[in-house]
């Protein structure tokens, strides 16, 4: 049960950061851009909520979910259900994508007609819609190099 409440909290600070547009204060001594959380836009599936890190102009961190009604995937964990045919639960699918994109970046990405991955590599573990995400991370990361110039 407190697992619940702190997955809980976590989400709710989640989405309560989730419409700002501020930046992360950065110290000197590091060399790592936050970029902006950022949302994206969709009409057919939930909202992404992306964030990266770059060092030196390469992604070192990406960590995406979506909200789903009041809370996020991440947050739902197990209890977030997809359809029996799915190769994994969307939680492993993500994490699939996440570290794909931190070994191949996100232009090493390619997607079908229907926003799926057709790198096989990452297709064999990934198989959800991942169009919206990537745009979203792509936007991230053009916000982290923007905030190196401010």
């Amino acid at each position: 049960m407190q697992k619940q409440w702190i997955a809980m909290a976590v989400g709710m600070m989640l989405l309560t950061g989730c419409g700002r547009n501020e930046k992360v204060p950065q110290t000197t001594a590091s060399p790592l851009k936050e970029a902006r959380e950022v949302t994206g836009e969709t009409t057919s599936f939930g909202t992404p909520v992306v964030s990266v890190s770059l060092r030196d102009g390469r992604l070192v961190s990406v960590s995406i979910d979506e909200i789903t009604g009041d809370t996020t995937k991440k947050t739902l964990g197990d209890q977030y259900l997809m359809s029996d045919q799915s190769i994994a639960p969307w939680s492993q699918q993500i994490e699939a994508l996440e570290r794909f994109l931190l070994t191949y970046g996100p232009d090493a990405v390619t997607v079908d007609e229907n926003g799926k991955a057709t790198n096989e590599d990452l297709r064999s573990q990934c198989t959800i819609s991942i169009d919206n995400y990537l745009s979203t991370v792509k936007e991230a990361i053009r916000q982290a190099e923007s905030s190196k110039e401010s």
